[in-house]
């Protein structure tokens, strides 16, 4: 899973580039994400007590420390999958 920004060719972050989950402009955040889980638990990819794999995509912007993606993700992750749970 992963985000781009694709409605405004002047963003920065315009493209297949990975931002930051939430980023202004993007198209995934904690919502998407949410519907995202919930849906992987509706079709059987998540649940019934078989440990799978989802990964995640996303790269620093320009003066973004890694460190601080790496823990905004991980928040995001955590109340996506939250949502996900109390939604499903």
């Amino acid at each position: 899973m992963g985000n781009c920004v694709v409605k405004d060719s002047r963003h920065p972050q315009y493209g297949d580039l990975h931002p930051r989950f939430g980023i202004d402009g993007g198209e995934n955040g904690v919502p998407e994400l949410a519907d995202f889980f919930a849906a992987l638990f509706e079709v059987g990819y998540l649940g019934g007590g078989v440990r799978r794999i989802v990964s995640v995509e996303v790269k620093p912007v320009p003066g973004e420390a890694s460190a601080d993606l790496i823990a905004q993700t991980k928040r995001t992750w955590a109340e996506a999958w939250e949502r996900a749970k109390v939604g499903g």
